[in-house]
């Protein structure tokens, strides 16, 4: 007895080989496609670059603060402003990290479209045979039903691969918040003293 196991869904919980391969053919051809997935990886980096340059930039602030600023309390200032530039750092790789996904995920879907132009489309094959069940007829229907099946083996197998490329993406990892570099009760006493 053969036991056959159940599909499982990813994450966006689709059961891939319970749609016909006409169907995501259309779906993969009719999405946003890489495209969008270039805009965002783009957007991406443009902000690790941003955020890159501001945590190097207030690194640089903080040397120069450092070297001129010496006082009672200097000394406990300024290990907590070292860790706003370490967020920054932090926050500038999240988004290089991200970018870096989304490309993989752009890369991805190309291929999933690529792989997705060479499936048969079911809706060009016939399904059903007017005329009487004789030996060639039994012999193409049988021929169709093993392309049908191929195709949507094909087509499945298409969009679990593609399906897992976009994992990384959802399990990406939540930005820390920022660190707080000074207490409430100092900034509660500046907000008084300026009203």
């Amino acid at each position: 007895m053969t036991v056959v196991e159940p599909p499982v869904a990813g994450f966006t919980g689709v059961i891939w080989a319970a749609r016909t391969p006409a169907r995501l053919v259309r779906d993969i051809a009719n999405g946003p496609g890489p495209a969008a997935t270039a805009d965002a990886v783009l957007a991406w980096r443009a902000l690790a670059t941003g955020i890159g340059a501001a945590a190097a930039d207030f690194g640089r602030i903080i040397d120069d603060l450092g070297g001129m600023w010496l006082s009672r309390n200097s000394d406990a200032v300024l290990p907590r402003l070292r860790v706003l530039r370490d967020w920054l750092a932090d926050a500038a790789a999240t988004a290089a990290g991200t970018a870096d996904a989304a490309e993989y995920q752009g890369v991805s879907q190309r291929v999933a479209f690529l792989g997705m132009a060479n499936i048969v489309d079911e809706d060009a094959l016939p399904t059903t045979f007017d005329i009487g069940l004789g030996g060639p007829l039994l012999g193409a229907a049988a021929e169709l039903e093993c392309r049908l099946a191929a195709a949507g083996a094909r087509a499945t197998r298409v969009m679990q691969v593609y399906e897992a490329a976009g994992t990384p993406l959802v399990e990406m990892p939540q930005q820390a918040s920022p660190p707080a570099v000074i207490n409430a009760a100092a900034g509660s006493s500046g907000a008084r003293a300026s009203a």
